[in-house]
């Protein structure tokens, strides 16, 4: 599932940013500040998200490629990010070391959008959906006894 929502998230933004206008760009760094405004996650349980955290990230994701100029493509990416969200939730309890730098990894995508790369953006998505993805495996491997801990 992740690397289908690579490969179309990945396009679409790539079409966003070959389309997107002035007003989709400051679209985009509103979006971008308003999910830095709030908190990540809980300041007493840092493995559950802050529920305005996941509204406004839900909204930021779709603001990014909202200039592809196709909604058929919009629509698979929605059904994408929606079915991705449980992956989302179970990686945050598995980042108990705090490596993960969240914000990072959006502002590397922002930065790239503004500078209308194409090729850096849709590389700093793929990296922002694939440590989702290896934070899901890592969990998964250990709750089943598979993953060296060390």
């Amino acid at each position: 599932m992740t690397q289908t929502r690579v490969d179309i998230e990945g396009l679409a933004l790539r079409r966003s940013i070959e389309r997107g206008d002035a007003a989709w760009l400051a679209s985009v760094e509103k979006s971008f500040a308003a999910l830095c405004a709030v908190p990540h996650t809980y300041p007493d349980d840092p493995t559950h998200h802050y529920e305005e955290w996941v509204v406004r990230h839900r909204v930021f994701h779709r603001t990014l490629v909202n200039a592809c100029g196709s909604q058929w493509l919009l629509g698979f990416r929605d059904v994408l990010h929606e079915q991705s969200e449980r992956y989302r939730r179970l990686a945050i309890r598995r980042n108990t070391e705090k490596s993960r730098n969240v914000e990072a990894e959006h502002t590397a995508i922002v930065d790239a959008v503004l500078k209308r790369d194409a090729d850096a953006a849709v590389a700093a998505l793929s990296k922002h959906f694939m440590t989702t993805m290896h934070l899901v495996e890592f969990a998964t491997a250990k709750a089943s006894g598979g993953a060296d801990t060390a």
